[in-house]
């Protein structure tokens, strides 16, 4: 019998996701909130999906910041659930996604009135609270959990001169360092990595001459050899991998795939075997030693411009295929890494913009055989990155209204970017621009907490 994978979306210095409620909250009360779960999970614990209500009498009015919170403060290392602008003798409200966790100690949700920042408050100054009931109750680290492991995307290690030609990441090296502290703080048992460790830019305006690919692999080693994370990392080739060419043109063929996957195969040693590495082959599996678990790595394979042509071989997909009909039903789950997300399909690019425009798209047929592939196996997690958005965009889950495998986007440990206005792409270089999840599993679910890092 399969076991039931319940993907988790939670938020750590970001919003927390997890998944169903159903309504269960008494009356509204003056200056008062009340919490109406919602969804097929409405009784299941961990579970945060329902509209919040804050309702205020009189002269109470103003912007109430609702925070997680246990018996004594308000959970420190959250942003706040939301900022609610109540007028008197009104009320405001707040949806939960889908998917959303309760995160781990959280008691109760908190109104604290005028406050951006209340991580850390005592709950004896809220304005008002409402307690969890105690069928809701969240997960928790403990005899359930199986094992932990850092998911992280979009690293963008990069040169100097590969910098001057317009991808600047001024806190990269920075940025990678504090994942993996992070990764070893969290006492993650491994890392996975879904593409675009290292930035690879032409080195001129034309496009044309040799990429700083040596280099950025070897600042990427550097710092890895430099932390406290002692523990595997396994990752997967994203399209900067691929960035290898002497001209425009080239860019747009699977010409500059050898060069660059021959390199990205040396450098990380995939899953650490002389014959996977021999082999020269981008795409391998990992299992997990506690409880079996699958992890298949993808690999782009046909260049840089992930909307230009096939990226997937007939042989990759036909070797994701069996590989997923093989572990179908023995009871595991089946964690699959991919660089770039799906145009309009899935998590990770449901928004109008044009300036970044190159996911995975419908026009190349192996884009069309691989979604058939992880529709007709509903019950594998895949995990994907590219476009760097940044979690609160909240564009991180989709099962596609359950009709294929669960998609879970990350963001970026190199730069996170958010959408202004709709279609305005903007990088944040700010020294704090990094996120990633710590994955959490499960004997009955899987946690994303999506992670500052």
């Amino acid at each position: 019998m399969k076991r039931r994978l319940t993907c988790v979306l939670a938020a750590v210095l970001a919003l927390v996701m997890l998944i169903g409620v159903l309504p269960m909250a008494a009356s509204a009360a003056s200056n008062s909130i009340t919490y109406s779960w919602q969804g097929s999970h409405a009784y299941d614990a961990g579970f945060a999906q329902g509209t919040i209500n804050v309702s205020v009498d009189g002269s109470s009015g103003g912007t109430y910041y609702l925070y997680w919170a246990d018996d004594s403060v308000a959970l420190s290392g959250f942003q706040p659930i939301c900022k609610l602008s109540i007028a008197n003798s009104a009320s405001g409200s707040f949806t939960m996604p889908e998917n959303t966790a309760i995160p781990a100690k959280a008691t109760c949700v908190a109104a604290f009135k005028d406050n951006a920042d209340a991580g850390g408050v005592s709950i004896a100054n809220a304005k008002m609270t409402y307690k969890l009931p105690i069928d809701k109750a969240p997960y928790k680290t403990d005899s359930d959990l199986l094992y932990r492991f850092a998911s992280y995307s979009d690293i963008h290690i990069t040169s100097g001169e590969s910098g001057a030609q317009g991808q600047k990441y001024p806190f990269d090296e920075e940025h990678l360092a504090d994942a993996f502290r992070t990764a070893a703080a969290r006492g993650v048992d491994f890392i996975v990595t879904t593409g675009d460790h290292v930035t690879n830019h032409r080195n001129d305006e034309k496009g044309r001459g040799n990429p700083h690919y040596p280099e950025e692999w070897n600042t990427y080693l550097r710092i890895l050899a430099q932390s406290d994370y002692v523990n595997p990392i396994y990752e997967a080739i994203g399209n900067h991998e691929l960035w290898n060419y002497e001209d425009e043109a080239v860019s747009k063929t699977a010409k500059d795939w050898k060069t660059g996957s021959d390199y990205f195969c040396n450098m990380t040693g995939l899953d650490s075997t002389v014959a996977t590495v021999n082999a020269q082959k981008a795409y391998y599996e990992i299992t997990e030693p506690k409880t079996g678990d699958h992890f298949l790595f993808m690999a782009q394979e046909g260049g840089f411009y992930t909307d230009a042509n096939n990226q997937f071989s007939d042989a990759q997909l036909a070797w994701l295929e069996s590989k997923l009909t093989a572990y179908e039903n023995d009871g595991k789950n089946v964690f699959i890494l991919e660089h770039a997300n799906f145009d309009k399909w899935g998590a990770g690019d449901q928004v109008n913009n044009p300036i970044y425009n190159i996911p995975l798209k419908d026009s190349c047929s192996s884009t069309v055989s691989l979604k058939t592939i992880l529709k007709n196996h509903k019950n594998a997690v895949l995990l994907c990155g590219h476009t760097h958005f940044q979690f609160d965009l909240n564009l991180n889950y989709s099962d596609n209204n359950k009709t294929s495998a669960t998609i879970i986007h990350n963001s970026s440990v190199g730069a996170i970017r958010n959408i202004v206005d709709g279609t305005t792409r903007v990088n944040d270089t700010s020294r704090e621009g990094t996120e990633g999840y710590i994955v959490e599993v499960y004997r009955d679910a899987t946690i994303f907490q999506g992670t500052n890092l």
